[in-house]
């Protein structure tokens, strides 16, 4: 997409812009972050796969709206099915995380949410590493234009055992 648009573009309305925000703190997004990202993984990654492959943030609007939806139905099942044990991981990292709200200081409180979030929805926490590793995602979305530049093909090049004799760069007379 290039630096300016014209009149041909298309520039999406605000109210297809407009998507509820999660009304939610940095600790408890903090405390959610990495369950919260393995229930929505393939939304997530249709997101990013969108967004890389098309380069145009205007033609992943609906992915991005899906990545919000799932974390919305995500932390209703939590506050559904883990409430106190959601509050108390979440009151830890808050109270004892440091300004970084490190998890490390809150193993004994994330147990019992891992347990909870395992029995109730079947989801366990990712390991250590997951979210960095290569995963490979299937997309029903049809694949990207291809975008790369088409360049004609060269002559053949000519057969070096036929070359004409040496000739003078300049002819001149002297």
């Amino acid at each position: 997409m290039s630096g300016s648009y014209t009149n041909e573009d298309y520039v999406p309305s605000f109210e297809e812009l407009k998507v509820p925000e999660l009304p939610i703190s940095s600790s408890t997004l903090r405390t959610a972050s990495l369950y919260m990202g393995k229930y929505c993984d393939e939304q997530c990654k249709e997101f990013m796969l969108c967004n890389e492959e098309l380069k145009d943030p205007i033609r992943c609007l609906n992915e991005g709206k899906e990545v919000t939806r799932c974390g919305y139905e995500f932390l209703k099942k939590v506050r559904l099915n883990c409430r106190e044990e959601f509050n108390n991981y979440h009151s830890c990292l808050d109270l004892h995380g440091g300004k970084s709200m490190h998890f490390r200081n809150c193993r004994d409180s994330q147990q019992p949410l891992d347990d909870c979030l395992f029995r109730t929805m079947n989801l366990e926490r990712p390991e250590s590493g997951y979210f960095v590793q290569r995963r490979f995602h299937s997309s029903t979305r049809p694949p990207p234009p291809d975008l790369r530049r088409k360049y004609e093909r060269l002559p053949p090049m000519a057969d070096l055992a036929e070359m004409p004799k040496e000739q003078k760069p300049y002819p001149c007379d002297c």
